[in-house]
């Protein structure tokens, strides 16, 4: 059976979706909540293509961007980053960029 175009596209959205999930429940598993899950996070977002650290005190300006390229990271990693990553406290904080960077 030949894939067309419209099954290619319906693959591509599940296979995101599934990703999306299983990043949520890993995530989930590391202390890290969606955007808004809590009231004083640090959020990860997507700064000039890398990944920004914003503190609670700020969060239009970032404390930090890493060097840590969005683009090398796998899509569920993009996907979330992209929404915004709020994490409980500095110590996961940490441990995501350290996740991330490896």
């Amino acid at each position: 059976m030949r894939m067309t175009s419209r099954m290619k596209v319906i693959l591509c959205v599940l296979l995101a979706v599934f990703a999306a999930a299983s990043l949520a429940a890993v995530l989930g598993s590391l202390g890290v909540l969606p955007v808004g899950a809590m009231g004083e996070t640090y959020e990860l977002r997507i700064v000039d293509g890398r990944i920004g650290v914003f503190t609670p005190a700020d969060a239009e300006t970032p404390a930090v961007i890493t060097d840590i390229r969005v683009s090398d990271l796998p899509l569920g990693d993009r996907v979330a980053l992209t929404a915004g990553v709020s994490v409980s406290d500095y110590g996961a904080v940490t441990r995501l960029l350290e996740d991330y960077g490896a």
